[in-house]
């Protein structure tokens, strides 16, 4: 029994494997971060831009070749100047816009190139590179940083009841047909709607060349002289639409560095702006030299300004401190006086006054702009005329108009007349 129960208990091949010791295991790791790519060297040639791939570095390198101009703002004292301060500030604050009177900023060249080199909107969001870092900025917040409304808005795309582009046109201008590529911008009669499609053209679709009047800003246009309609468009949606044409633009000076500045410095973006880059030279406000240059109108030097008309650029009307009120509103103050057009020179008045112009030239006088003796004091903005008296060719237009509504009267009953004799002829 003893012997029995001194012996060992038989090890099964399963029972040696579960009882072999194992060696200690080695120490835990942490696992090792995933490799990146090196951000690749700045090129001396763009200026300490670092592109994310060859497709922007071809941009960015398109747009540092191309020529930068600075862009300029309205200049609330030059509209003071002129008399159209009220005026143009109405129209702007009829759709919410009239932060953009006082916005300005610089224009830097390589932060524009970088900012439209990497540019894209997806989803009403705006992405972009700025100082070698990625931003986001939505259209809503950028309406927020001019103070825009978001609510009830349209954008560039969307169309609006009741307008067509070739009446408005005729309505602005007292021209026919519009064709966008060569509606002149000196075309427009009124001297507020003048500077308002300036300031338009060069904050809200910025360019270069604004002797043309697009179809965006023919629409922009309509909505500020029409706020009866609530036609409010969106701030962030029309600029970020010529933003990303611009991006995608290969020719032109880029002239959207102001814009770029107020982005960059706005609250939602905060980037490190400018760095070490110089502002581009150049006068960053629409100052009355500025306007003047444009050929809105021409300064006589005593404070009197003859604003132009038509693409000769002729000077047609004389405003002055006595008579600037026939720039104002009427009652309600939304709509635009259009009946400044019978006030107008005539054509033959104007080549009088070219005439003399010629002569006093070629007798070395500089005087030929002092005559302008058709205007009469104003009775006020509310009255249907701002004059006291209608100048002495009114009744020539009047006589026009008596005379082609009589005729339309004339036709008017030979159609019906007409009518009702193919009506007894049929029956």
């Amino acid at each position: 029994m003893e012997a029995t129960s001194s012996k060992r208990p038989r090890q099964t091949k399963s029972s040696a494997r579960r009882r072999k010791p194992r060696s200690p295991s080695p120490p835990s790791r942490s696992p090792s971060p995933p490799s990146r790519s090196p951000t690749p060297p700045a090129d001396p040639s763009h200026f300490g831009v670092v592109c994310l791939g060859p497709v922007q570095q071809g941009k960015l390198e398109s747009f540092l070749k191309r020529g930068h101009a600075i862009q300029k703002f309205a200049h609330v004292p030059t509209l003071k100047e002129l008399h159209v301060y009220n005026q143009v500030k109405t129209l702007f604050r009829n759709i919410g816009w009239h932060g953009l009177l006082r916005v300005h900023e610089l224009s830097y060249k390589v932060p524009t190139a970088e900012f439209l080199s990497s540019v894209y909107l997806d989803h009403g969001i705006l992405y972009f590179r700025l100082m070698n870092q990625d931003y986001e900025i939505s259209l809503d917040q950028i309406n927020a940083i001019v103070g825009a409304p978001t609510e009830n808005t349209f954008g560039p795309t969307d169309p609006i009841q009741g307008y067509y582009d070739m009446t408005w046109w005729t309505q602005l201008t007292q021209l026919h047909p519009y064709v966008s590529s060569a509606a002149k911008a000196s075309s427009l009669i009124h001297p507020v709607i003048k500077v308002a499609h300036r300031i338009i053209a060069s904050l809200v679709a910025p360019r270069e060349e604004r002797s043309t009047i697009s179809a965006l800003e023919l629409k922009i246009l309509y909505a500020m002289t029409h706020p009866e309609n609530n036609l409010i468009p969106h701030y962030g949606r029309f600029l970020c639409h010529k933003l990303i044409r611009l991006s995608a633009s290969r020719s032109g000076k880029i002239v959207c560095g102001g814009i770029v500045s107020m982005l960059a410095k706005s609250a939602h973006i905060r980037a490190p702006y400018p760095g070490p880059h110089q502002p581009l030279p150049g006068e960053p406000y629409l100052t009355t030299a500025i306007l003047e240059s444009m050929r809105l109108f021409r300064s006589a030097g005593d404070g009197t300004h003859h604003w132009t008309v038509g693409q000769n650029h002729d000077p047609k009307l004389l405003i002055t401190p006595e008579n600037k009120g026939i720039l104002d509103f009427r009652n309600p103050i939304h709509m635009t006086d259009w009946q400044i057009i019978p006030y107008i020179f005539p054509h033959s008045y104007s080549t009088e006054v070219d005439e003399q112009s010629e002569e006093n030239e070629e007798e070395g006088d500089d005087d030929e702009e002092e005559e302008e003796p058709h205007h009469a004091s104003p009775t006020g903005g509310g009255s249907s005329s701002h004059f006291a008296a209608p100048p002495p060719y009114h009744q020539q237009y009047m006589d026009e108009f008596q005379s082609i509504h009589t005729r339309l009267d004339t036709y008017q009953q030979d159609i019906t007349s007409l009518t009702q004799n193919f009506s007894t002829f049929t029956t």
